[in-house]
C-alpha cells in the first residue's frame, strides 16, 4: 500500500483473490481458456486545443503543474531533438565521462556515445531501480561531467541524496523525468531537481503526444535551450504541443485514476508468493506510469520471455520491463577498458538479476478495477502453473 495514501474503500476487495486450487484449468498458451477475451482498455485519444500560441501555452501550464517559474519549461518537438538540446548545454569535453543507471537509460547512453563521451554506468537501487547513490558514488571519477538520474515506471529516484552527491563532485545532474510527470519527492516535484529535466512524451506516458520538454532551474539556461530550440524548430512543434497541451489539461485526473487503479491491484496480488508487488518508497509520491510486478527467479520456473508470452495469451498486455545491464554493453565497454573496475561484475548484482525478472503491465486511466482483477487473476494462474 502507497505510504500515506488511502484506498478508497470502494475501490478495494475486502480480501484478496484466493490463489487457483490444485488442477487448475491450463494457460490459455497451453490449450485453456484466457482469463480475458475482451480487448484491454487503452487511454482515449484526445483533439488538439485551438490555442493561438500553443507552444507558449504548453509552457506556461507545464511550468505550472511542476510548480516552477514560468520561464523554466521548454516545449520540444521530439524526445531526441530534446535530448541533442540538453546535451549540448551541459556539454563536455571530448571523452568526457556520463554516470548513468545500468538500467532504463539506453536512449540518453546512446546520444552520449554517439558524441564521443564515455558512458560509465552505475548500479541501481534493488527496490526503486533508479540509480542508487552508492551505485553513483563508485562510478565518479575526475573525469566525470554529468550524472544522469533516471526515474523509473514512476517512482522517483532519491534525488536530495544523489544531487548532494553530484554537488560533492561539482558535476550538473541531467533527470530524466519521462515516466514520473506528477511525481515528487519529499513534497518536491520530479523533473524539478536537475540542471536540465527531461519529459519525452509518448506511448504509455501520461501525455503520449510525440514531443518532449525540458525543465531547467536556470533562467540563462532555459533563454539559452528556447533560443536553440528556435533556431531548430519545424512546423511540427506547434502540431505536437497542441496535442500535448489537451493531455495536460486533464493530466491530474488521469494520474488520480492511475494510482487508484494501481492501489487496488496492489491489493489484489497480496498472498502470492512468487510475485512481489509494485514497492512504494517512504516519502515519495508514485505517478505510476505502468505498473511493475517481480518474478521471485529462486521459485518461478519460465523466463521473463515466457511469462510475458503466456500472460499476453491470457489477455493481459504486457512485455519486460527492462533490457540487460548497460555495463555488459560493448559500445560501453570498449572506450572505458576492459580493466576498468568500474565494469566488473560484482559492482551490479542487482542490475543483472532484475531484467530476468520484472514485467511491466500498463494502467491505463480508462481501465476499471474488474480490469486490475483480470491481470491479478492471470497473474495468480501463472503462478500455480510456474511454480
Amino acid at each position: 500500500m502507497p505510504h500515506g495514501s488511502a484506498v478508497p474503500a470502494r475501490l478495494v476487495n475486502t480480501a484478496p483473490s484466493a490463489g487457483p486450487p490444485d488442477g487448475a484449468a491450463p494457460l490459455a498458451i497451453e490449450g485453456g481458456d484466457p482469463v480475458r477475451t475482451t480487448p484491454f482498455p487503452a487511454d482515449a485519444a484526445r483533439e488538439p486545443v485551438t490555442d493561438q500560441e500553443p507552444v507558449t501555452a504548453l509552457e506556461a501550464e507545464f511550468a505550472h503543474f511542476l510548480d516552477v517559474p514560468p520561464w523554466a519549461a521548454v516545449a520540444c518537438a521530439s524526445p531526441a531533438g530534446a535530448r541533442t538540446l540538453a546535451l549540448d548545454a551541459l556539454a563536455l569535453p571530448e571523452h568526457g565521462e556520463v554516470v548513468v543507471p545500468a538500467l532504463l537509460a539506453e536512449d540518453i547512453a546512446t546520444a552520449c556515445l554517439d558524441r564521443g563521451w564515455r558512458v560509465v554506468p552505475a548500479e541501481v537501487d534493488t527496490d526503486a531501480v533508479t540509480l542508487a547513490p552508492r551505485g553513483l558514488a563508485g562510478a565518479v571519477s575526475e573525469r566525470s561531467g554529468l550524472a544522469v538520474i533516471t526515474h523509473a515506471y514512476g517512482h522517483p529516484a532519491s534525488m536530495p541524496e544523489l544531487m548532494r552527491l553530484a554537488a560533492d563532485h561539482d558535476i550538473p545532474a541531467l533527470e530524466d523525468a519521462t515516466s514520473a510527470l506528477g511525481a515528487s519527492s519529499r513534497g518536491q516535484a520530479a523533473g524539478t531537481f536537475g540542471d536540465i529535466a527531461l519529459f519525452a512524451f509518448g506511448a504509455g506516458h501520461l501525455i503520449d503526444a510525440p514531443g518532449a520538454l525540458l525543465v531547467a532551474r536556470d533562467e540563462g539556461r532555459a533563454r539559452d535551450l528556447r533560443a536553440a530550440r528556435d533556431g531548430a524548430a519545424g512546423p511540427e512543434l506547434a502540431g505536437t504541443a497542441s496535442v500535448a497541451l489537451a493531455q495536460l489539461r486533464d493530466a491530474r485526473e488521469r494520474l488520480e485514476a492511475r494510482r487508484r487503479l494501481a492501489w487496488h491491484l496492489t491489493e489484489q496480488l497480496r498472498g502470492m508468493r512468487a510475485v512481489v508487488r509494485m514497492p512504494h518508497g517512504r516519502h515519495i509520491r508514485h505517478a505510476y506510469d505502468c505498473y511493475v510486478v517481480r518474478l521471485r527467479s529462486l521459485l518461478w520456473s519460465r523466463s521473463v520471455e515466457e511469462s510475458v508470452a503466456a500472460l499476453r495469451a491470457e489477455g493481459i498486455p504486457c512485455e519486460p520491463a527492462a533490457r540487460p545491464s548497460l555495463h555488459r554493453d560493448g559500445r560501453v565497454r570498449e572506450p572505458l577498458g576492459e580493466a576498468d573496475p568500474r565494469l566488473a561484475e560484482e559492482r551490479f548484482p542487482v542490475s543483472i538479476r532484475l531484467p530476468g525478472e520484472m514485467l511491466r503491465i500498463p494502467l491505463p486511466a480508462t481501465a476499471t478495477t474488474r480490469d486490475m482483477d483480470d491481470v491479478a487473476a492471470a497473474l495468480r494462474k501463472l503462478e500455480h502453473a510456474s511454480t
